[in-house]
Formats: C-alpha cells, structure tokens, sequence
C-alpha cells in the first residue's frame, strides 16, 4: 500500500505502521497509527524524526531504538529462561494472532449493508481463529475468550445493522453496540498487554 503524504513532506501515519508491521509481529497496526496521529498532531518534528528512522529500520532491533517503549502497541517482554518462559510464549502466540487479525480489518468499510455484511464475516472468521489459539494461563484463556466474544458482538451488530432498514430500534440497538467496541477493546488490549509484562 502507497500512502499519501501530510505536511511538509512527512510521510503519514498509515505509511509509517504498515512498515513497522513489516518488521515486528508485534506491532498492532491500529494503536500504531492512533500513537503516531497523536505524535505528529502534538509533536510533528519528533513524528517527522521518528517516522524517517521506522521507515529507514532494517530488523526489529533497529525498529525498536526508533520509539520509546510502548508506542506502538504490544511489546511481548523477552523470553527468559526459566519456567516463566512458556508463560510469554502463549502470550505472544494471542498477541501475534490479535495482531495479525487487527492489520485485515484496519481499512474496512462500513459505508453499505454489503459492507457490514463483508465485516461480518471476517470477524467471525477472527473470533474463530482467537478461539483457537491454544492456552494454559488461566488469565490469558479468559481474555481470549474476551476478546474472541467482543468479535463476535460486533459481527451481530454489523449483521442487524445490514439488515436494520427502516427498523429505527434494531438499527440504533446496532450502532451503539458499534461505538462501544473501541473502549472495549482498548481495555482488554491494555489488560492483556499488562498481564504479559507482568510476573504472572
């Protein structure tokens, strides 16, 4: 994907993550671009130097010194040796798949009942594959079964809202559930995010 440019010649945002998700698994496409709207809103010479150091990275290594720890999503903590090791593990095969899952839909539309019917299915499809995920961490079992419900909300309400017409109730009953997703799925992003750079 090509994107377009923003101001002074500053390579935008989308642009920017899509690199980054390039090099790290562990990249969430869609808290990448919110960060880096924000950076280059409140600080657009630190989003310019930031942004030329992501898209000049090499590895993950390089891409890692460009932002400060946090800023562009999870950051799985390095694998240690002891038992605590398979405990990172699971977390970072959910985060890899949320991860995964979140760079499909980042430019998905909603404008049409065709639309949401398409978004329907891909969530369900996403819901299934977080289902699938395999897990021993009690917490982390819980939140995949979080978040693979909080996919399959949002399929039911793009459904109703397909199929709403002129049913006011059912298409206002979609929309909310619609809203509430984003600070449902920014808790349980920063919950998982928590429980895997925790000690347990």
């Amino acid at each position: 994907m090509v994107a377009g440019l923003v101001g002074c010649g500053a390579p935008s945002p989308e642009k920017v993550c899509d690199r980054a998700v390039e090099l790290s698994s562990v990249v969430a496409v869609r808290r990448c671009r919110e960060w880096m709207t924000d950076r280059k809103d409140k600080d657009p010479q630190g989003y310019r130097r930031d942004a030329k150091c992501i898209l000049e990275a090499k590895n993950e290594g390089s891409l890692r010194e460009c932002v400060e720890d946090g800023g562009l999503g999870f950051n799985p903590p390095e694998e240690p040796s002891d038992g605590e090791g398979d405990r990172i593990r699971q977390c970072n095969a959910l985060i890899t798949v949320i991860n995964e899952e979140q760079a499909k839909q980042a430019n998905a539309s909603a404008d049409t009942a065709e639309d949401l019917n398409r978004l329907a299915v891909a969530l369900d499809a996403t819901a299934k594959r977080i289902g699938d995920v395999q897990l021993k961490d009690g917490k982390l079992k819980s939140q995949r079964d979080e978040y693979k419900r909080m996919c399959e909300d949002l399929a039911r309400a793009a459904r109703d809202a397909a199929t709403a017409g002129d049913d006011s109730a059912k298409r206002e009953g979609a929309v909310k559930v619609m809203q509430g997703i984003g600070p449902r799925e920014d808790k349980l992003v920063n919950d998982i995010n928590a429980h895997c750079q925790s000690g347990g």
